[in-house]
């Protein structure tokens, strides 16, 4: 039963990372997600953890700032030059959401010597959404499987 258990983690957790996946597709540098399945005993503690398959890289970093929001900020211009940005700009997802769009930027370029304050990144609390969403489905899908075992190994459960 522990291997059925296993392999329907590992699948959960493979669609799990593709969700992930999704949220970054449309980015020019793409964050890519990876799912390792842990099992501790004989199948009682099944644990599906989806991650950056490189943590450190822009890509994932950026997926952590929109996940989890950032404060207020100064943008300095690069030594010796000009900070260069358009207005105004619209971002390809929301707050509380998984839906992604197409982000907007503005016709007016702004050209700037001087610092700029920012306004910080609202949460997008993509990890917590998607954990709303797969852990009822897991739960299923372990239900399925070790019900599926019982059936193969023919050890129906007796009331």
């Amino acid at each position: 039963m522990n291997a059925a258990l296993l392999e329907t983690a590992k699948a959960t957790g493979v669609a799990m990372a593709a969700d992930c996946n999704k949220l970054t597709q449309n980015w020019s540098n793409p964050a890519e997600f990876v799912s390792t399945v842990q099992s501790k005993g004989r199948g009682e503690n099944i644990t599906v953890t989806v991650v950056p398959a490189d943590p450190d890289s822009l890509p994932a970093k950026k997926f952590g700032w929109l996940d989890l929001g950032t404060k207020d900020h100064d943008v300095p211009p690069k030594p010796g030059g000009v900070l260069v940005f358009n207005v105004p700009y619209v971002p390809a997802t929301r707050p509380n959401s998984l839906f992604v769009g197409s982000s907007k930027t503005g016709s007016t370029v702004v050209f700037t010597k001087k610092t700029v304050t920012v306004s910080g990144i609202k949460p997008r609390n993509w990890s917590k959404l998607l954990q709303k969403k797969w852990q009822p489905q897991f739960k299923l899908d372990m239900a399925g499987a070790m019900t599926l075992a019982r059936k193969v190994s023919e050890n129906e459960i007796v009331k």
